[in-house]
């Protein structure tokens, strides 16, 4: 065999017997730069990567295998520019709170008291360090370095927040979370239409056409493209610190997936929220499908972190069809690996193993280690990963964003990702949505979701020495079972967002798990 066939039955059967397969994708990927020559390794560094952690040779051994709505131009009303906050009355239609998900049903009779539903150390310390440090007209930093708020990963964090008010809207029916969802839904649009600002290197404006930058304000911002001296903009292309990368985008998808899936409408000053997360879907969905899941920028070039998405090709398509309505063949596209055409049919096993092993390698990566591809691919192929962007963080958003929810289904998410994965990572977000979204029942998988109990009373510092974990500005997207990862070192950055608390917590209250926690 050959060719596309060739790729699909090796895969195959690569996840069906456990055999040794490996990859990696998003930041410090670089993409098939030997393209159509021939050349089979690919190298890459790890421009973001802020952990190498010890693994072995037999990282990948053999397991048991288990193995639009598109509407018209984003919302321009009150909130999209951010002169009016989130937290004005408007005349927004009352949205059925009603769960009909597998572990409870939210009270429907309207607004709850909100310390009730989260705990004060929710709702009086943890969100509003956020809103107040963290938080402007729907743009989201994760840490701030010398009291200055950081925005390079701005789009992802905005997943976390949208996430985190679709939920405490599910859980206590508040006006004031479906307002910050609205601002956080047009923060994007604004994102993928970023305007020219020659001052800051931008010369040209973006259309709204899926390609979206990672901020308008914060450092990365000011210096993409372009170095300050005294006020002058001298263009230096070696920045480009504000391109998107996949991590941005599966972040966003997941989000959105979140927004579609909550039962009954969500509207807000008479703006359907469903509406403007799937047209977000559908111009994300339809750049990776025009670069064919190699991204790139606006001048043709492959972006400066992140541009290979071959591998979860697959997970993106299946997600934006679920989150759009739109069949997957609109967001489908066949791409290349050293010359060998893959088609979209052949994409889900490899999509598939992605969500599996990223999960399962987190903690045992080192970035520049070497997966050999050849199992999975058919041919010889090595790929250079970055433990950054192969990691838990992100094989958990391709999965809650592209598996199944129907456990008689063979892409069921429990029947992809291996819930010992889950477990012995100790991930609650993740423990969390395979519970509530797709319905896995496993007790020990409620053990595990509690591990977000443990977080300090106060938000994270870069000083924080925790044997807990929570010394990162992301726990669950590295959350390594290391008891010596947070008490060897203390993290350089001043303080974390705190989301990666009120995310788990705001989930929870929605299915009416945990109780809510207070402060003495």
């Amino acid at each position: 065999m050959r060719g596309r066939a060739r790729v699909a039955a090796l895969a195959l059967s690569c996840l069906t017997a456990g055999v040794a397969c490996g990859g990696g994708t998003d930041d410090g990927i670089v993409s098939d730069d030997a393209g159509d020559t021939g050349a089979p390794v690919e190298d890459a560094t790890d421009a973001e990567d802020d952990s190498d952690d010890a693994v072995t040779d037999d990282v990948f051994a053999a397991d048991s295998a288990a193995d639009a709505e598109d509407t018209a131009a984003f919302d321009t009303g009150p909130d999209a520019d951010g002169d009016v906050t989130p937290l004005d009355d408007a005349d927004a239609s009352e949205a059925d709170t009603a769960l009909a998900d597998t572990f409870v049903a939210t009270d429907t009779s309207g607004p709850l008291d909100p310390r009730a539903i989260f705990g004060t150390k929710y709702w009086d310390v943890y969100r509003p360090h956020f809103l107040a440090q963290h938080y402007q007209a729907g743009r989201v930093s994760d840490r701030r370095e010398g009291g200055v708020p950081t925005f390079g990963d701005n789009t992802l964090w905005m997943g976390y927040a949208l996430s985190t008010f679709i939920y405490e809207y599910r859980a206590a029916g508040l006006e004031e979370s479906l307002a910050y969802a609205h601002e956080v839904l047009d923060g994007y649009a604004a994102l993928d239409a970023l305007p020219a600002d020659a001052a800051h290197g931008y010369l040209v404006s973006d259309p709204l056409d899926g390609y979206v930058y990672r901020s308008d304000v914060g450092p990365d911002y000011e210096n993409n493209w372009c170095v300050t001296v005294a006020g002058t903009c001298w263009p230096n292309l070696g920045t480009r610190d504000n391109e998107p990368s996949g991590d941005q985008m599966l972040g966003t998808l997941r989000a959105l997936s979140d927004v579609v899936s909550t039962p009954g409408p969500l509207v807000h000053a008479g703006v359907d929220l469903k509406a403007l997360a799937r047209a977000h879907a559908a111009r994300l969905g339809g750049y990776l499908k025009r670069v064919a899941f190699q991204m790139t920028n606006i001048l043709g070039e492959p972006v400066a972190r992140g541009d290979d998405q071959r591998w979860v090709s697959w997970a993106f398509a299946q997600g934006f069809a679920r989150v759009t309505g739109q069949p997957k063949a609109d967001f489908d596209a066949t791409w290349h690996i050293v010359g060998l055409p893959v088609a979209p049919a052949d994409q889900a096993p490899i999509g598939k193993w992605f969500i599996r092993y990223a999960i399962r390698f987190s903690s045992a990566c080192v970035s520049g280690h070497t997966i050999d591809l050849q199992p999975l691919l058919g041919i010889p192929y090595a790929q250079s990963i970055a433990c950054n962007e192969f990691n838990i963080g992100l094989g958990g958003d391709a999965a809650v964003a592209a598996l199944d929810d129907d456990p008689t289904s063979p892409d069921w998410f429990s029947a992809i990702v291996d819930r010992a994965d889950l477990i012995a990572e100790g991930n609650a977000l993740y423990a969390m949505y395979a519970r509530y979204r797709f319905g896995d029942d496993d007790a020990a998988l409620h053990e595990t979701a509690a591990r977000f109990l443990s977080a300090p009373a106060t938000p994270p510092t870069g000083g924080n020495l925790d044997p807990d974990g929570w010394c990162v500005p992301w726990r669950w997207a590295k959350d390594f079972a290391d008891p010596t990862r947070c008490v060897s070192a203390a993290n350089p950055f001043a303080t974390f967002s705190g989301l990666d608390y009120m995310l788990p917590r705001a989930m929870s209250a929605a299915y009416h798990d945990f109780p809510p926690q207070d402060l003495p």
